[in-house]
């Protein structure tokens, strides 16, 4: 009996949609770079209702910040040509799957500039780790400047020449193998060019992820691998609510190509946003989800209503001038029921 109770909730669609998220895996840190500029992670993100784009360097963590006009993807292909002709053209590049990275324009810029186009999971940001945490320090570093009325370009040339521990030093040392000058008073020798050791600076990012990656992984367990033809149910903010197939596994860890059953997309996501309730063959699928694949599946309603007769729906409402406190139970929103203390009933 137990068996087929477990085969029956299975099946259930309503009740495969409403499982909880999956636990997170162990954390897969992106390689350290050989050199600097090597490896680079952009994104765009919006601040005071305009579109900014930031390019961090993963190996300095120098940062650069650029106001989009428009998010096409010409305008994003003129800022990171701007920043390349600088710095030179990195050997791998790091984004999201948003529609200006992925157009046919950006395929032939990476070709044309000669460097390896890595896109991250689908609705997964953590994926692109290095250009989430520059998309922070920037919207901080534009924050604080707009609410002190300083100079947001001198405020980014102090960051950069702040070192980060006495190996990796600076992003500008790390990048450029030397101080800025600032309007900071410091010696001619400070400036100087001084070259950092590349197997020292190596060791010390991976010593650093290394001790993220065991915090990290003390509350997380590996998941079940997919299969190419598992039906599966994909992650959204109302649940595991969308049927997918697994088109391919992809060469990027723990990430697969998902095909959306009822809409035909195709997209990368990670395993994390993943729920391996279904075992089903793509012929089960046909026979027993073929009526719903075009919807999807509601949450269930979760309010109480068994004791709807003896108690309140709503607390009673709060004034500004004095707080009153309901004498009886109520339902919240929620749809916990709250029984207050009569102590405090005074």
């Amino acid at each position: 009996m137990n068996r087929d109770i477990t085969e029956k909730l299975l099946s259930c669609s309503v009740y495969n949609s409403t499982q909880a998220h999956q636990q997170k895996e162990p954390l897969q840190p992106h390689p350290v770079p050989v050199l600097p500029w090597s490896t680079v992670a952009t994104d765009v993100f919006e601040w005071h209702g305009q579109q900014y784009m930031v390019l961090v360097d993963s190996y300095s963590g120098w940062f650069e910040i650029d106001l989009l006009r428009n998010t096409s993807s010409a305008a994003v292909i003129t800022k990171l040509k701007r920043h390349f002709s600088v710095h030179g053209s990195p050997h791998t590049l790091i984004n999201d799957n948003a529609r200006y990275y992925t157009s046919q324009h950006f395929k032939e810029f990476a070709e044309q500039w000669d460097f390896v186009h890595v896109t991250s999971s689908t609705e997964y940001p953590q994926s692109n780790g290095p250009a989430e945490r520059a998309v922070r320090s920037a919207k901080q570093l534009m924050e604080r400047s707009h609410r002190d009325g300083t100079d947001v370009f001198l405020n980014l040339l102090n960051v950069r020449n702040i070192p980060h521990d006495k190996t990796l030093g600076s992003p500008a040392e790390c990048l450029m193998s030397r101080q800025t000058r600032s309007t900071l008073p410091v010696s001619s020798r400070v400036l100087a060019p001084a070259p950092k050791n590349t197997k020292q600076v190596i060791a010390q990012h991976q010593k650093k992820r290394l001790i993220q990656k065991q915090y990290y992984d003390a509350s997380s367990h590996p998941l079940q691998p997919l299969a190419e033809g598992q039906v599966i149910r994909m992650q959204t903010t109302k649940g595991h609510d969308r049927l997918g197939i697994v088109k391919e596994v992809c060469h990027t860890p723990k990430s697969s190509n998902l095909m959306g059953v009822s809409t035909g997309e195709i997209a990368a996501t990670s395993f994390r946003l993943l729920s391996h309730h279904h075992r089903w063959t793509l012929q089960t699928l046909i026979t027993r989800q073929l009526p719903q694949l075009s919807q999807t599946f509601p949450l269930p309603h979760r309010r109480c209503c068994r004791h709807s007769t003896s108690v309140q729906q709503r607390p009673v409402a709060c004034s500004s001038a004095k707080v009153t406190y309901a004498n009886t139970p109520y339902v919240t929103q929620a749809g916990g029921i709250c029984k207050p203390n009569p102590k405090y009933g005074q």
